[in-house]
This record gives structure tokens, sequence and C-alpha cells, in this order.
């Protein structure tokens, strides 16, 4: 029974010692092909806002890949996209992940592309700076006047309307 515990932990440890050799994130991965070439979203503004509006969501969680094909922090991603010098494009793979790769923009895009990522960019990028941070205490009155606080809603989903 000891040579069988003593083989286990063996075996155990070497296939622990394979994990070590992992890749680190910031390496270069195999970029799949955008889901919709760049070229064919960056034709004109109503081209790009329509792709960008209905298959970007920068608020939900997803694998960031620079321009260079490395993988990189969603928050350094977001600070690149506020600069209005790339734009986001999905890219496919056979995985459940989403994968959002930055694909810079030509010198002679149109002005109205850049402007609305710097700002829509710049807000997202705000509130994910806020992510897990605490919600500062409050006090306010519900309509049936009853009060309420962070303590009271602790727990609770709560929405705030002002």
């Amino acid at each position: 029974m000891k040579k069988i515990l003593i083989l286990l932990l063996v075996i155990n440890s070497y296939s622990c010692n394979d994990n070590k050799t992992s890749k680190p994130q910031s390496e270069i991965i195999n970029t799949n092909k955008p889901l919709i070439p760049f070229e064919d979203i960056v034709t004109d503004y109503k081209t790009w806002w329509s792709y960008h509006y209905y298959k970007i969501n920068l608020t939900l969680d997803f694998i960031a890949i620079g321009e260079n094909d490395n993988k990189i922090t969603k928050d350094l991603f977001l600070q690149k996209l506020t600069t209005g010098k790339h734009i986001t494009i999905e890219l496919k793979y056979e995985d459940d992940f989403t994968y959002y790769k930055l694909f810079k923009l030509p010198e002679d895009i149109d002005k109205p592309i850049v402007a609305t990522i710097k700002s829509t960019s710049s807000v997202i990028y705000e509130h994910f700076k806020m992510e897990g941070l605490v919600f500062p205490n409050f006090k306010a009155q519900g309509l049936n006047g009853t009060i309420h606080n962070i303590e009271t809603l602790k727990g609770k989903t709560t929405v705030l309307k002002t």
C-alpha cells in the first residue's frame, strides 16, 4: 500500500512540474481570423458603428489581444482604445471565450470613428477601474418613507435611479 501511495505522489509531482512550464500571459498566440475582415469594417462610420454596436461588448470579460498578437490585460487594452488609434475586432476561436484584438487604424480614417472610439472607450475604461471598489456609504429615502443605506441593502440587488 505504501509503494502505491509513493508511486502516486511521484506521478503527481511530475505532472505538477509540467504545469510550471506553461506560457506567460504575454505569450504570442496564434490568432485566428476576425469574424469580419478589418477592411470591411472601416469603410465608413455607419458600417463601423453597426459592427461595433452589435458585435463588441467591452464591459464583459474577454481575452484581450494586442496589435502584435500578444495577450495583454483588459486594463491595457482599454487604455490603448482611449487613444482613438485602434479599433476592436472579435476573433473566431473554437472555445467558448470571447477574444478581442486591437487593430491599428490608418491615418486617413473617418474622424467621427476616432472621436466615437475615444469617447465610448473612455467611459468604459472609467467604469472598469471602478470594478471591485467598495460602494460608498449613502442615505436615501424610499417612496414609502423608509430610509436606506449601504448596510440595509447589503446582499440585495438594488437599482438606484437618480
